[in-house]
């Protein structure tokens, strides 16, 4: 009896996914995802961006109770901000996943344990993230309504220490370079890099998506304003070339590519991606030695330009031995 049910794996109603399923980075198949059961993940993170946006719009008709400090309006704003970043990872994983069955052989419809997302809802992924995490917009809210975010005042005996409690005024920036970070390390984590870089031999299509425009394209959507600027344009303080939130996205972005970079050819990335990696970098340090001759640039652009320049030179000098030798200690 139970032979018969589990020769039923392919159907869909009894499709099902463990932990291991669900650990982010860790496991291939975009579909598995705590706290979402959605079968399109894309309708369904425009469809929470929406409803984000517009309770994020009336949030200080509804945050705080008449009476009541405006600190709950604060709480409120940061669950809001955390579910759009929730959502698009779920859409992010879909670059770089792979579909995952347990189907077993002989199974009625029975599919191949890994298949490869189809490269078009791969790029179609990353462009949601590219419009959406990293332009201007999605971190951009009214002056009056940040003004209204005041820290709580409930630090006593019995409670747990929390930095609302230091900081008084709301740090906007840091939340800002914190929910960066936490979609630039998913999208460059080596887990991601190795399975796209290891697709490209499961895969026959002939638009599939490779590592070397997966790369490419990442640090483009990032620097894309900075390598290309408009040649007759004048910034000014008040209106950059690249902005305050721009310019956060850039450093959470080296640094975590001085991470890969800075590690031995063949430990957490493969030789042949930390090459990419390392060319990719070196392009982009040449690039911006072009846009730091422009004797219009501001200076607030200017000084973060040129901090990434020197950070990038620092990092592509450091000594690293060759690829290790195979042990041949792999069990197979």
């Amino acid at each position: 009896m139970l032979e018969v049910i589990a020769r039923r794996a392919a159907e869909p109603e009894l499709l099902y996914a463990t932990d291991e399923d669900t650990m982010s980075i860790l496991s291939p198949d975009p579909r598995s995802n705590r706290f979402d059961l959605s079968s399109d993940p894309f309708g369904y993170a425009q469809g929470q961006f929406d409803l984000v946006n517009d309770r994020m719009t009336k949030l200080l008709e509804w945050g705080s109770k008449e009476g009541e400090s405006w600190y709950h309006a604060r709480s409120a704003f940061l669950r809001l901000l955390m579910e759009k970043v929730t959502v698009l990872d779920y859409v992010g994983r879909y670059a770089g996943g792979q579909y995952f069955h347990r189907d077993h052989r002989g199974d009625p419809n029975a599919r191949t344990p890994f298949v490869v997302v189809d490269p078009k809802l791969q790029r179609k992924a990353l462009a949601f993230v590219e419009n959406s995490l990293y332009k201007d917009e999605f971190f951009t809210f009214a002056p009056d309504f940040l003004n209204h975010l005041a820290p709580p005042r409930w630090y006593h005996t019995g409670t747990s220490f929390n930095m609302s409690y230091v900081s008084v005024v709301f740090p906007i920036h840091e939340y800002i370079g914190v929910l960066q970070w936490w979609q630039l390390s998913d999208r460059l984590s080596p887990y991601t890099l190795m399975r796209i870089y290891d697709a490209e031999t499961q895969t026959s299509d002939p638009e599939k998506l490779t590592a070397a425009e997966y790369v490419q394209r990442l640090q483009d959507a990032c620097w894309k304003e900075t390598l290309d600027p408009e040649k007759t344009k004048s910034w000014t303080p008040g209106k950059p070339l690249v902005s305050d939130i721009r310019r956060s996205l850039q450093r959470e972005y080296l640094g975590i590519m001085e991470t890969l970079v800075r590690t031995r050819p063949g430990t957490v990335l493969p030789a042949d991606l930390h090459a990419m990696i390392w060319c990719n970098l070196e392009d982009l340090g040449t690039a911006l030695d072009e846009t730091l001759k422009k004797p219009s640039l501001d200076f607030a652009s200017r000084s973060h330009l040129r901090t990434c320049k020197s950070r990038i030179e620092r990092m592509l000098k450091v000594e690293l031995p060759e690829v290790a030798v195979r042990s041949g200690s792999m069990s197979l």
